[in-house]
């Protein structure tokens, strides 16, 4: 039930290494898990705003606006709309090593104003995706092949590549207390219990977290356990109190609070939708 932080994509396909998202519709969503992966990802923005949090910045495109999500960096989607409507390709690792195109050693520019180039390249591949017409694989293969030239050559950050084994020792700290907190969440989690673990004092650990995913360990936590016992909520049919306990809260009332804030909705909504389906 818990949310995978480290997402290793599997394409049933080999002939199309990478995965192509028609307008992703999203409703209204303000928790902010992180994860990441090895491979690129990029996002266009069609219909109203979104907020994408990415390695420690808030990124606010608009509709026609692109997103450039570094491979392994640590990101998510928030919106600020009740709607918003967007593309999403991700790119395999493996397929851009093939194109001689090493992006995990690359850095690229995040927020990307609207680029003729890309909108006409996401275009195709969606023709192509919904039509196969014949050898419409080579010609995805062929587009997104140009659509990640054509981001080297414009985004990059600098000329300059980064070595391949140079990384980023916030990044892999936050990763470890995610990792941890995967884990650990429904338990009764000390932050300074935590620092002992990861062999970092505790007000480093909690200025690199803060630094790199914009929340506080603590509220990182109160996500994870809302996430949770909203999943007990609707998968299991437990009720607000057997949920909250479960998640790793000690007080029920304390807890509809917390839900309510990162949710959007009191838990008691949900459990009393079940209820009326039964």
């Amino acid at each position: 039930m818990q949310k995978p932080f480290y997402e290793k994509h599997v394409h049933a396909d080999p002939d199309l290494p990478f995965l192509l998202f028609d307008g992703v519709s999203q409703q209204r969503v303000t928790n902010k898990i992180l994860h990441w992966h090895e491979d690129m990802e990029i996002l266009q923005f069609i219909e109203n705003s979104g907020v994408v949090f990415c390695n420690g910045q808030r990124i606010e495109p608009r509709s026609g606006d692109i997103v450039i999500i570094n491979p392994n960096a640590l990101h998510t989607v928030c919106t600020t709309a009740d709607r918003v409507s967007y593309y999403c390709l991700i790119v395999d690792k493996a397929f851009s090593d093939q194109q001689k195109l090493p992006l995990s050693s690359m850095s690229f520019q995040m927020l990307v104003e609207k680029d003729t180039n890309i909108d006409r390249l996401f275009l195709e591949l969606i023709r192509e995706m919904h039509e196969k017409h014949l050898f419409f694989k080579q010609r995805m293969q062929a587009n997104v092949t140009n659509l990640l030239i054509h981001i080297c050559r414009q985004y990059q950050n600098n000329s300059r590549q980064v070595p391949e084994h140079a990384g980023n020792q916030k990044e892999t700290i936050v990763k470890n207390i995610i990792r941890y907190l995967q884990h650990h969440f429904t338990e009764d989690i000390h932050v300074e219990q935590l620092s002992h673990e990861l062999g970092f004092s505790y007000s480093y650990l909690c200025h690199v977290f803060k630094e790199i995913t914009t929340c506080t360990i603590v509220e990182y936590i109160q996500q994870l356990r809302c996430i949770y016992a909203m999943q007990l909520l609707t998968t299991m049919g437990l009720s607000v109190s057997e949920a909250a306990e479960q998640a790793g809260f000690n007080n029920v009332s304390y807890f509809s609070k917390i839900y309510k804030r990162f949710m959007g909705h009191s838990p008691s909504k949900i459990s009393g939708r079940n209820k009326a389906g039964r």
